[in-house]
Protein backbone atom coordinates (compact mmCIF):
# COMPACT_ATOMS: atom_id res chain seq x y z
CA UNK A 1 0.00 0.00 0.00
CA UNK A 2 2.71 2.30 0.87
CA UNK A 3 4.25 1.98 -2.56
CA UNK A 4 1.35 2.39 -4.50
CA UNK A 5 0.53 5.43 -2.91
CA UNK A 6 4.55 6.46 -3.23
CA UNK A 7 3.88 5.93 -6.78
CA UNK A 8 0.05 7.89 -7.15
CA UNK A 9 1.75 11.05 -5.19
CA UNK A 10 4.86 10.30 -7.68
CA UNK A 11 2.34 10.74 -10.74
CA UNK A 12 0.68 13.78 -9.62
CA UNK A 13 3.69 15.63 -8.56
CA UNK A 14 5.07 14.70 -12.29
CA UNK A 15 1.95 16.00 -13.99
CA UNK A 16 1.94 19.44 -11.89
CA UNK A 17 5.37 20.01 -13.60
CA UNK A 18 4.27 19.73 -16.67
CA UNK A 19 1.20 21.56 -16.19
CA UNK A 20 2.66 24.68 -14.30
CA UNK A 21 6.25 24.68 -15.45
CA UNK A 22 6.12 23.27 -18.89
CA UNK A 23 2.33 25.56 -19.79
CA UNK A 24 2.39 23.71 -22.32
CA UNK A 25 1.77 19.92 -21.74
CA UNK A 26 -0.05 17.51 -24.00
CA UNK A 27 -1.07 14.00 -24.97
CA UNK A 28 0.59 13.15 -28.25
CA UNK A 29 -0.47 9.90 -30.27
CA UNK A 30 1.38 8.42 -32.71
CA UNK A 31 0.70 6.40 -35.97
CA UNK A 32 2.81 3.42 -33.81
CA UNK A 33 -0.22 3.63 -31.33
CA UNK A 34 2.09 5.18 -28.63
CA UNK A 35 0.79 7.97 -26.08
CA UNK A 36 3.38 10.93 -24.66
CA UNK A 37 2.56 12.95 -22.21
CA UNK A 38 4.99 16.05 -21.97
CA UNK A 39 5.40 19.72 -22.34
CA UNK A 40 5.97 21.06 -25.29
CA UNK A 41 9.26 22.71 -25.29
CA UNK A 42 9.56 24.09 -28.83
CA UNK A 43 9.50 23.03 -33.04
CA UNK A 44 11.79 22.81 -34.96
CA UNK A 45 12.43 20.75 -38.39
CA UNK A 46 9.02 19.51 -38.57
CA UNK A 47 9.06 18.10 -35.19
CA UNK A 48 7.70 18.73 -31.77
CA UNK A 49 10.43 18.49 -28.83
CA UNK A 50 8.66 17.14 -25.60
CA UNK A 51 9.85 17.50 -22.19
CA UNK A 52 9.19 14.46 -20.31
CA UNK A 53 10.76 15.52 -17.23
CA UNK A 54 13.17 18.03 -15.98
CA UNK A 55 15.88 16.71 -17.43
CA UNK A 56 14.61 14.27 -20.22
CA UNK A 57 13.43 15.72 -23.52
CA UNK A 58 12.28 13.82 -26.77
CA UNK A 59 11.96 14.51 -29.72
CA UNK A 60 9.07 13.87 -32.33
CA UNK A 61 8.73 13.83 -36.08
CA UNK A 62 5.07 15.71 -37.18
CA UNK A 63 4.50 13.31 -39.63
CA UNK A 64 4.25 10.57 -37.00
CA UNK A 65 1.88 12.66 -34.95
CA UNK A 66 -2.15 11.77 -35.48
CA UNK A 67 -3.43 14.14 -32.80
CA UNK A 68 -2.53 15.95 -29.84
CA UNK A 69 -4.62 17.10 -27.35
CA UNK A 70 -4.85 19.50 -24.18
CA UNK A 71 -6.90 19.23 -21.24
CA UNK A 72 -8.58 22.28 -19.40
CA UNK A 73 -6.11 22.78 -16.93
CA UNK A 74 -3.25 22.46 -19.77
CA UNK A 75 -4.97 24.70 -21.49
CA UNK A 76 -5.40 27.60 -18.56
CA UNK A 77 -2.02 26.94 -17.65
CA UNK A 78 -0.90 28.62 -20.88
CA UNK A 79 -3.55 31.34 -20.77
CA UNK A 80 -1.93 34.42 -21.41
CA UNK A 81 -1.97 37.11 -19.00
CA UNK A 82 -3.24 39.70 -21.14
CA UNK A 83 -4.90 39.75 -24.33
CA UNK A 84 -2.50 41.84 -26.60
CA UNK A 85 -4.84 41.48 -29.63
CA UNK A 86 -8.33 43.06 -28.00
CA UNK A 87 -6.65 46.06 -27.97
CA UNK A 88 -6.41 46.00 -31.33
CA UNK A 89 -9.93 45.80 -32.50
CA UNK A 90 -12.39 48.44 -32.84
CA UNK A 91 -14.54 48.94 -30.05
CA UNK A 92 -17.86 47.01 -31.16
CA UNK A 93 -16.68 44.72 -33.68
CA UNK A 94 -19.23 43.03 -36.07
CA UNK A 95 -18.23 39.63 -35.94
CA UNK A 96 -19.24 36.83 -38.73
CA UNK A 97 -19.28 32.89 -38.77
CA UNK A 98 -16.94 32.55 -41.92
CA UNK A 99 -16.20 28.69 -43.59
CA UNK A 100 -13.59 28.63 -45.64
CA UNK A 101 -11.36 25.50 -46.81
CA UNK A 102 -12.77 22.04 -46.44
CA UNK A 103 -13.91 22.39 -43.07
CA UNK A 104 -12.49 25.07 -41.17
CA UNK A 105 -14.86 27.84 -39.56
CA UNK A 106 -14.19 30.88 -37.52
CA UNK A 107 -16.06 33.72 -35.73
CA UNK A 108 -13.84 36.77 -37.24
CA UNK A 109 -13.87 40.82 -38.40
CA UNK A 110 -14.39 41.09 -41.83
CA UNK A 111 -11.71 43.49 -42.31
CA UNK A 112 -10.94 43.53 -46.21
CA UNK A 113 -11.56 41.28 -49.49
CA UNK A 114 -8.98 42.35 -52.40
CA UNK A 115 -6.98 40.16 -55.08
CA UNK A 116 -4.61 39.46 -51.85
CA UNK A 117 -7.51 37.40 -50.24
CA UNK A 118 -10.39 37.62 -47.81
CA UNK A 119 -8.78 39.10 -44.54
CA UNK A 120 -9.97 37.81 -41.03
CA UNK A 121 -9.68 39.54 -37.76
CA UNK A 122 -10.26 36.52 -35.35
CA UNK A 123 -11.85 36.65 -32.24
CA UNK A 124 -9.65 33.89 -31.22
CA UNK A 125 -6.77 33.72 -33.15
CA UNK A 126 -4.34 36.36 -32.65
CA UNK A 127 -3.20 38.60 -35.87
CA UNK A 128 -4.78 39.19 -38.90
CA UNK A 129 -5.15 36.21 -41.53
CA UNK A 130 -5.54 36.55 -45.04
CA UNK A 131 -7.82 33.04 -46.20
CA UNK A 132 -7.18 32.70 -50.27
CA UNK A 133 -10.58 33.64 -51.81
CA UNK A 134 -11.21 29.99 -53.71
CA UNK A 135 -10.97 29.23 -50.30
CA UNK A 136 -14.13 30.96 -49.19
CA UNK A 137 -17.24 28.84 -48.62
CA UNK A 138 -19.43 30.95 -47.06
CA UNK A 139 -20.08 34.53 -44.63
CA UNK A 140 -22.85 34.11 -41.91
CA UNK A 141 -24.25 37.14 -39.62
CA UNK A 142 -24.27 36.27 -36.16
CA UNK A 143 -27.98 37.08 -35.76
CA UNK A 144 -29.28 33.46 -35.68
CA UNK A 145 -33.03 34.33 -36.67
CA UNK A 146 -32.23 36.11 -39.56
CA UNK A 147 -29.43 33.06 -40.66
CA UNK A 148 -32.78 30.93 -40.28
CA UNK A 149 -34.78 32.64 -42.80
CA UNK A 150 -32.38 33.25 -45.06
CA UNK A 151 -31.42 29.48 -45.39
CA UNK A 152 -34.94 28.30 -45.61
CA UNK A 153 -34.97 30.29 -49.21
CA UNK A 154 -35.28 28.37 -52.15
CA UNK A 155 -32.51 30.02 -54.92
CA UNK A 156 -31.01 28.83 -58.26
CA UNK A 157 -27.75 30.36 -58.69
CA UNK A 158 -25.76 27.90 -60.95
CA UNK A 159 -22.17 29.15 -61.44
CA UNK A 160 -23.54 32.56 -59.06
CA UNK A 161 -22.30 33.80 -55.64
CA UNK A 162 -25.91 34.51 -53.42
CA UNK A 163 -25.96 37.47 -51.20
CA UNK A 164 -28.98 37.56 -48.12
CA UNK A 165 -29.52 40.79 -47.72
CA UNK A 166 -32.25 41.82 -44.44
CA UNK A 167 -34.27 44.94 -44.64
CA UNK A 168 -37.12 45.62 -42.13
CA UNK A 169 -36.63 42.18 -40.60
CA UNK A 170 -37.31 39.99 -43.59
CA UNK A 171 -34.61 38.82 -46.16
CA UNK A 172 -34.14 38.38 -50.06
CA UNK A 173 -31.49 36.33 -51.85
CA UNK A 174 -29.67 38.15 -54.62
CA UNK A 175 -27.98 36.11 -57.54
CA UNK A 176 -24.68 37.56 -58.66
CA UNK A 177 -20.82 37.79 -58.13
CA UNK A 178 -19.22 38.81 -54.92
CA UNK A 179 -15.84 41.30 -55.73
CA UNK A 180 -14.21 42.07 -52.80
CA UNK A 181 -15.07 44.34 -49.51
CA UNK A 182 -13.72 47.46 -47.78
CA UNK A 183 -14.83 47.00 -44.13
CA UNK A 184 -18.18 48.47 -44.88
CA UNK A 185 -19.34 47.70 -47.65
CA UNK A 186 -19.38 44.21 -49.58
CA UNK A 187 -19.26 44.78 -53.46
CA UNK A 188 -21.13 42.59 -55.34
CA UNK A 189 -22.11 42.23 -58.88
CA UNK A 190 -25.80 41.87 -59.92
CA UNK A 191 -27.55 42.64 -63.18
CA UNK A 192 -24.10 43.71 -64.64
CA UNK A 193 -24.16 46.12 -62.42
CA UNK A 194 -21.80 46.32 -59.61
CA UNK A 195 -22.93 47.92 -55.97
CA UNK A 196 -22.53 48.37 -52.63
CA UNK A 197 -24.43 46.23 -49.84
CA UNK A 198 -23.83 47.87 -46.76
CA UNK A 199 -22.66 44.60 -44.23
CA UNK A 200 -24.63 45.78 -41.27
CA UNK A 201 -27.61 44.71 -44.08
CA UNK A 202 -25.61 41.48 -44.89
CA UNK A 203 -26.76 38.31 -43.42
CA UNK A 204 -24.90 35.98 -45.21
CA UNK A 205 -22.96 35.38 -48.81
CA UNK A 206 -22.89 31.98 -50.30
CA UNK A 207 -19.99 31.31 -52.38
CA UNK A 208 -20.72 29.41 -56.18
CA UNK A 209 -19.79 25.77 -55.59
CA UNK A 210 -15.97 25.23 -56.49
CA UNK A 211 -13.91 22.74 -55.83
CA UNK A 212 -11.46 23.36 -52.81
CA UNK A 213 -7.53 22.96 -53.98
CA UNK A 214 -6.43 19.66 -52.69
CA UNK A 215 -3.61 19.87 -50.25
CA UNK A 216 -0.92 17.45 -50.78
CA UNK A 217 1.53 18.51 -48.35
CA UNK A 218 1.29 17.97 -44.41
CA UNK A 219 -0.81 20.30 -42.30
CA UNK A 220 -2.33 20.32 -39.21
CA UNK A 221 -6.34 20.79 -38.17
CA UNK A 222 -6.29 23.06 -35.08
CA UNK A 223 -9.95 22.41 -33.44
CA UNK A 224 -10.96 24.74 -30.97
CA UNK A 225 -12.85 25.14 -27.76
CA UNK A 226 -15.51 27.49 -29.21
CA UNK A 227 -17.81 25.13 -30.98
CA UNK A 228 -17.62 23.99 -34.39
CA UNK A 229 -14.53 26.25 -35.04
CA UNK A 230 -11.54 25.30 -36.42
CA UNK A 231 -8.62 26.45 -38.42
CA UNK A 232 -6.10 24.35 -40.61
CA UNK A 233 -2.79 25.35 -41.52
CA UNK A 234 0.99 24.55 -40.95
CA UNK A 235 3.22 25.39 -37.41
CA UNK A 236 5.78 27.41 -38.13
CA UNK A 237 6.91 27.92 -34.60
CA UNK A 238 5.69 27.64 -31.04
CA UNK A 239 6.17 30.39 -28.72
CA UNK A 240 5.42 30.52 -24.65
CA UNK A 241 1.35 30.24 -24.87
CA UNK A 242 0.50 29.78 -29.06
CA UNK A 243 1.10 27.74 -32.20
CA UNK A 244 2.42 30.42 -35.16
CA UNK A 245 0.30 29.07 -37.79
CA UNK A 246 0.26 29.65 -41.78
CA UNK A 247 -3.33 29.29 -43.39
CA UNK A 248 -3.35 27.08 -46.22
CA UNK A 249 -3.50 27.70 -49.64
CA UNK A 250 -0.76 30.63 -49.29
CA UNK A 251 -3.02 32.64 -46.99
CA UNK A 252 -0.61 34.87 -44.38
CA UNK A 253 -1.17 36.17 -41.21
CA UNK A 254 -0.39 39.95 -39.99
CA UNK A 255 1.12 39.12 -36.61
CA UNK A 256 5.13 39.04 -35.38
CA UNK A 257 7.13 36.34 -36.88
CA UNK A 258 4.69 35.68 -39.75
CA UNK A 259 1.22 33.54 -39.75
CA UNK A 260 -1.83 34.18 -36.87
CA UNK A 261 -0.92 33.20 -33.44
CA UNK A 262 -3.20 30.18 -32.39
CA UNK A 263 -3.40 30.65 -28.58
CA UNK A 264 -2.82 27.12 -26.83
CA UNK A 265 -5.30 27.92 -24.09
CA UNK A 266 -8.35 27.73 -26.92
CA UNK A 267 -7.08 24.26 -28.35
CA UNK A 268 -8.90 21.47 -27.50
CA UNK A 269 -7.14 19.07 -29.99
CA UNK A 270 -4.45 19.02 -32.77
CA UNK A 271 -5.21 16.80 -36.08
CA UNK A 272 -2.29 16.09 -38.31
CA UNK A 273 -3.27 15.41 -41.84
CA UNK A 274 -1.43 14.46 -44.67
CA UNK A 275 1.06 12.91 -42.33
CA UNK A 276 2.58 8.96 -42.22
CA UNK A 277 -1.20 8.41 -40.93
CA UNK A 278 -3.93 9.42 -43.96
CA UNK A 279 -7.50 8.09 -43.22
CA UNK A 280 -8.69 6.91 -46.47
CA UNK A 281 -11.67 9.11 -45.98
CA UNK A 282 -9.83 12.11 -46.79
CA UNK A 283 -9.05 11.67 -49.48
CA UNK A 284 -10.75 12.61 -53.29
CA UNK A 285 -12.03 9.29 -54.87
CA UNK A 286 -9.80 9.80 -58.60
CA UNK A 287 -13.22 7.72 -59.96
CA UNK A 288 -17.00 6.65 -58.00
CA UNK A 289 -19.14 4.56 -59.62
CA UNK A 290 -22.46 4.41 -58.08
CA UNK A 291 -25.72 2.71 -59.47
CA UNK A 292 -28.81 2.11 -58.28
CA UNK A 293 -30.56 -1.34 -58.13
CA UNK A 294 -34.30 0.52 -58.13
CA UNK A 295 -33.74 4.07 -59.66
CA UNK A 296 -33.10 5.20 -55.90
CA UNK A 297 -29.63 6.63 -55.24
CA UNK A 298 -27.49 6.10 -51.84
CA UNK A 299 -24.45 8.56 -52.93
CA UNK A 300 -21.37 7.18 -50.52
CA UNK A 301 -20.87 9.39 -47.24
CA UNK A 302 -17.45 10.01 -45.26
CA UNK A 303 -17.55 9.78 -41.40
CA UNK A 304 -21.62 9.41 -41.23
CA UNK A 305 -24.21 6.80 -42.28
CA UNK A 306 -25.72 7.08 -45.61
CA UNK A 307 -28.49 8.73 -43.81
CA UNK A 308 -26.29 10.76 -42.11
CA UNK A 309 -26.20 9.62 -38.27
CA UNK A 310 -23.81 7.09 -36.92
CA UNK A 311 -21.36 4.64 -38.47
CA UNK A 312 -22.79 1.57 -36.55
CA UNK A 313 -21.73 -1.90 -36.99
CA UNK A 314 -22.52 -5.09 -35.15
CA UNK A 315 -19.70 -4.36 -32.76
CA UNK A 316 -20.29 -1.31 -32.01
CA UNK A 317 -19.41 3.07 -33.03
CA UNK A 318 -16.99 3.78 -35.56
CA UNK A 319 -16.08 7.21 -35.68
CA UNK A 320 -14.07 7.10 -38.99
CA UNK A 321 -14.94 5.60 -42.60
CA UNK A 322 -16.69 5.57 -45.86
CA UNK A 323 -20.34 4.59 -45.85
CA UNK A 324 -21.62 2.61 -49.40
CA UNK A 325 -24.57 1.38 -50.52
CA UNK A 326 -23.91 -1.33 -53.76
CA UNK A 327 -23.40 -1.13 -56.30
CA UNK A 328 -20.35 1.35 -55.32
CA UNK A 329 -16.95 1.05 -56.57
CA UNK A 330 -14.16 4.06 -54.97
CA UNK A 331 -10.81 4.24 -56.85
CA UNK A 332 -8.24 6.23 -55.26
CA UNK A 333 -4.85 7.68 -56.51
CA UNK A 334 -2.41 6.33 -53.75
CA UNK A 335 0.31 6.66 -56.08
CA UNK A 336 2.64 4.09 -54.44
CA UNK A 337 3.11 6.07 -51.53
CA UNK A 338 1.84 3.18 -49.07
CA UNK A 339 2.59 0.13 -47.04
CA UNK A 340 -0.27 -0.62 -45.05
CA UNK A 341 -4.46 -0.22 -45.63
CA UNK A 342 -6.12 -0.93 -42.30
CA UNK A 343 -9.92 -1.16 -41.67
CA UNK A 344 -12.97 -2.75 -40.09
CA UNK A 345 -15.25 -4.23 -42.47
CA UNK A 346 -19.31 -4.36 -41.90
CA UNK A 347 -22.87 -3.36 -42.38
CA UNK A 348 -24.91 -0.22 -40.89
CA UNK A 349 -26.54 -1.39 -38.12
CA UNK A 350 -29.76 -1.95 -37.84
CA UNK A 351 -30.34 -0.94 -41.69
CA UNK A 352 -27.71 -3.81 -43.03
CA UNK A 353 -28.80 -6.15 -41.09
CA UNK A 354 -30.12 -8.07 -43.85
CA UNK A 355 -27.79 -7.23 -45.95
CA UNK A 356 -25.61 -9.42 -48.15
CA UNK A 357 -23.15 -8.06 -50.67
CA UNK A 358 -19.52 -8.92 -52.68
CA UNK A 359 -17.10 -7.20 -51.35
CA UNK A 360 -13.55 -6.79 -52.98
CA UNK A 361 -10.75 -4.67 -52.07
CA UNK A 362 -8.33 -4.38 -55.37
CA UNK A 363 -5.07 -2.79 -55.58
CA UNK A 364 -3.72 -2.56 -59.61
CA UNK A 365 -6.15 -4.85 -60.40
CA UNK A 366 -5.38 -7.21 -57.86
CA UNK A 367 -8.09 -8.80 -55.26
CA UNK A 368 -5.85 -8.27 -52.27
CA UNK A 369 -8.98 -9.21 -49.97
CA UNK A 370 -12.77 -10.41 -51.04
CA UNK A 371 -15.95 -11.58 -49.21
CA UNK A 372 -17.97 -12.79 -52.07
CA UNK A 373 -20.96 -13.59 -50.12
CA UNK A 374 -20.61 -11.02 -46.98
CA UNK A 375 -23.81 -10.71 -44.56
CA UNK A 376 -25.22 -8.07 -42.40
CA UNK A 377 -25.13 -10.30 -39.27
CA UNK A 378 -21.92 -11.31 -39.41
CA UNK A 379 -18.93 -9.89 -37.35
CA UNK A 380 -17.10 -7.10 -38.73
CA UNK A 381 -13.92 -8.33 -40.42
CA UNK A 382 -10.49 -6.56 -39.58
CA UNK A 383 -8.12 -6.17 -42.20
CA UNK A 384 -4.58 -5.62 -42.35
CA UNK A 385 -2.91 -5.09 -46.19
CA UNK A 386 0.16 -4.72 -47.64
CA UNK A 387 0.22 -2.01 -50.17
CA UNK A 388 3.57 -1.48 -51.08
CA UNK A 389 3.81 -0.28 -54.63
CA UNK A 390 0.21 0.13 -54.79
CA UNK A 391 -0.73 2.65 -57.04
CA UNK A 392 -4.29 2.65 -57.42
CA UNK A 393 -6.92 1.27 -54.72
CA UNK A 394 -10.60 0.35 -55.45
CA UNK A 395 -13.16 -0.33 -52.82
CA UNK A 396 -15.64 -2.74 -54.78
CA UNK A 397 -19.70 -2.98 -53.12
CA UNK A 398 -21.57 -4.97 -55.37
CA UNK A 399 -24.34 -6.92 -55.61
CA UNK A 400 -25.08 -9.60 -53.34
CA UNK A 401 -27.49 -12.86 -53.68
CA UNK A 402 -30.36 -10.76 -52.51
CA UNK A 403 -29.88 -7.85 -54.97
CA UNK A 404 -29.20 -4.78 -52.96
CA UNK A 405 -31.58 -5.22 -49.83
CA UNK A 406 -29.91 -3.89 -47.04
CA UNK A 407 -26.39 -3.65 -48.71
CA UNK A 408 -25.40 -0.78 -46.78
CA UNK A 409 -22.05 -1.17 -46.11
CA UNK A 410 -19.15 0.18 -43.52
CA UNK A 411 -15.19 0.67 -44.96
CA UNK A 412 -14.75 1.14 -41.14
CA UNK A 413 -11.56 3.36 -39.71
CA UNK A 414 -10.18 3.16 -43.12
CA UNK A 415 -6.41 3.99 -42.72
CA UNK A 416 -3.03 4.21 -45.04
CA UNK A 417 0.15 4.16 -43.31
CA UNK A 418 3.22 5.39 -45.10
CA UNK A 419 6.80 3.58 -44.69
CA UNK A 420 9.08 5.49 -42.01
CA UNK A 421 11.84 7.44 -43.73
Amino acid sequence: MMVMARQWVKSIVVMMLLVVGGVRAATVLTVDEKTIVGAIGHYENGALVLQLKSDETVTVPMEDVTQVTFTWQERVAATPSGDAESAKRSPVPQWWRVEFGETDRLTAELVGWDESGVKLMPEVVGGELVVPSDRLRAVWTMTESLVKKAKEISVTARGQDVAYVSRDGEVRAVAGFAVGCDGEFLNFKYEDKEQGIKLDRLVGLVLSQREIPVEKEMYQTFVLSAAGESISGKILSVDKSAFRVSVLGGGNGGGNGGGGAVPIAKVDKITVKNGRLVWLGDLRPMLVEEVPYLDYMMPYRVDQSLVGGALKMLDGVVDRGIAVHSKCFLTYDLGGAFEKLRMTVGFQHPEGKMGRAALRVVGDEKVLWEDLDAKGDAKPVLLDLNMHGVKKLRLEADYGKDQDVGDRVIWGDAKLTKPTK
